[in-house]
């Protein structure tokens, strides 16, 4: 062969590397973005759970009796309202899946009937919404990409995506359901059964999980802490400590365990961006 036809090979040889490297660049740029997408979507839904779990706390307590609390549970209607706005604002992925839409559903009935609902059923049904949401936050990270990423990772991105979220869901029962029996001055023995059971969750969720999520030693002195006031406060045949104070100790405990998975998320849209 000549060598122009040499050079007309290698220049045609060029142009694919080129375009097959622009292609890469592409490709690499688009799964990024829905990485990115992905970690927006979940940190939006996290807020959303802590109003999920906000609002069946404070329900719970004035089914119970305390009727001081009807004025946050209006403020916590609106956050959630704004919460499902700001969600499907960030992509439209939401609006075809099945389990948003009957999780949205389910949150329209519960949010206009909870106050005809008996104590127990009206934490039965945040408790199915609420696991719905954690659902929802796994099929995002499936979708998006995320779950794969973390698998591919380190033991403490898994353990942050999965283990921490549910140790906040078991404080966030127990929160709700000890916010009824101050509210009620008495703990049932229902009650007690289960944040019997609630309490032994977070006790293994303090002694694994937690170890893996770069937990500081006071971060899990108030998990440990929060234990002793269920003991002491809840478990106990005269209950003396007032709903609010209940709720606002658990809910210190709650946020520090948020704030543990923020920050990892945080760094992973750092990243990614």
């Amino acid at each position: 062969m000549s060598w122009t036809t040499w050079a007309m090979i290698g220049i045609g040889l060029g142009l694919l590397s080129a375009l097959a490297g622009w292609f890469w660049r592409q490709q690499r740029r688009q799964q990024q973005q829905e990485l990115l997408t992905g970690v927006r979507l979940i940190q939006a839904m996290r807020t959303l759970l802590a109003h999920f779990q906000q609002h069946r706390g404070f329900s719970t307590g004035l089914l119970n009796g305390d009727t001081s609390l009807a004025g946050e549970l209006e403020k916590l209607q609106g956050a959630i309202r704004r919460d499902i706005q700001e969600l499907l604002a960030i992509d439209s992925w939401l609006t075809g899946n099945e389990r948003w839409q009957g999780m949205a559903d389910h949150w329209q009935r519960l949010q206009g009937g909870y106050r005809q609902l008996q104590a127990e059923q009206n934490l039965l049904q945040h408790n199915r919404l609420i696991t719905n949401l954690l659902y929802l936050m796994e099929d995002t990270g499936e979708w998006f990409g995320l779950t794969a990423l973390a698998q591919a990772g380190s033991e403490q991105m898994r353990r942050i995506w999965r283990d921490l979220l549910q140790a906040a869901e078991n404080i966030g029962q127990a929160r709700a359901l000890g916010i009824g029996v101050a509210a009620a001055g008495c703990c049932s023995s229902v009650a007690r059964i289960r944040l019997s059971y609630l309490r032994s969750r977070i006790q293994l969720a303090l002694e694994s999980s937690l170890q893996h999520v770069n937990a500081s030693g006071d971060d899990r002195a108030q998990v440990q802490a929060f234990l002793r006031l269920i003991d002491e406060q809840l478990l106990v045949e005269r209950v003396s400590i007032s709903p609010r104070d209940y709720f606002q100790q658990a809910t210190q405990v709650l946020e520090r365990l948020y704030a543990l998975f923020d920050q990892e998320m945080d760094g992973l849209r750092s990243r990614l961006s």
